[in-house]
């Protein structure tokens, strides 16, 4: 990552921070929005998959059955080592499964009507009958 884009991200974090001591607030009571100005093509460029994730990214916390956990590190170590070895590119838990797990079952579920989500949620036993 360049210096600038660091600068950068740096900068709005410290802004953040200063903007939530401070209420988030303006003293006539309006909240800060960007103006057109500060969506110039300084941040071209600058995404979720760029930078530190704590700076860029939002954290998401979630309880899992322990079932689960085991078979999304058993498939991430899989997947991980095979892409490593034969295209010697080191997939990131945070940065790259965990992004595309939650996409590809997004994915899924939005396909789903109300009753067929019902369905999948008392089968796997999310949900008592």
């Amino acid at each position: 990552m360049s210096d600038g884009r660091a600068d950068r991200l740096r900068q709005r974090r410290q802004e953040r921070e200063q903007s939530e001591r401070d209420g988030g607030a303006d003293t006539d009571g309006s909240t800060d929005l960007p103006d057109s100005s500060d969506l110039s093509d300084s941040d071209e460029g600058v995404d979720w998959r760029d930078g530190p994730l704590k700076e860029v990214g939002t954290e998401v916390r979630m309880y899992l059955p322990d079932d689960v956990v085991d078979e999304l590190d058993y498939h991430y170590t899989g997947f991980q080592r095979e892409i490593k070895h034969k295209h010697g590119i080191a997939i990131e838990k945070n940065r790259h499964w965990y992004p595309l797990v939650a996409e590809l079952g997004l994915e899924s579920l939005i396909e789903l009507d109300p009753a067929e989500l019902l369905k999948e949620l008392q089968e796997r036993e999310y949900l008592s009958s």
